[in-house]
């Protein structure tokens, strides 16, 4: 098995862009309502649709979800693929969070590659406004 190249610094700021531009495009008061309010027809359902719509505008991303930290755990809150049979659950723990998120984000990261049970990736991560 050949290692997967590790993300230059150009390529990092790439992902942490598009993340930023994606959270930037997010409807942070729907998320907050999901994240309080679990699974509720309305806002779980619009997140999880602007989530869809985000994917499927870019051949280049694989998955696409939303998260929350506290106090070093790191749990999904809406994924792109919920309900499928590689998508995380709702509020599920994510183990095996890289340690860039054991610590809140505050501002766009990029990273990679990342390996978890999901597979090898990219990732780009960016703070959500839910105020």
């Amino acid at each position: 098995m050949t290692p997967a190249p590790v993300a230059n610094e150009t390529q990092k700021a790439g992902l942490a862009a598009l993340a930023q531009a994606f959270a930037h495009e997010l409807d942070g008061k729907a998320l907050a309502a999901a994240r309080n309010e679990g699974q509720n027809p309305t806002a779980f359902s619009q997140v999880l649709e602007q989530l869809k719509a985000f994917r499927d505008a870019d051949p280049r991303i694989a998955c696409v979800y939303t998260l929350e930290q506290q106090n070093g755990t790191v749990r999904f809150i809406v994924d792109a693929h919920y309900g499928l049979s590689d998508g995380s659950g709702y509020p599920e723990v994510y183990e095996t969070a890289p340690p860039a998120l054991k610590s809140p984000v505050t501002e766009p990261v990029g990273l990679g590659p990342y390996t978890d049970t999901w597979g090898t990736f990219y990732p780009g991560y960016a703070p959500v406004d839910t105020g």
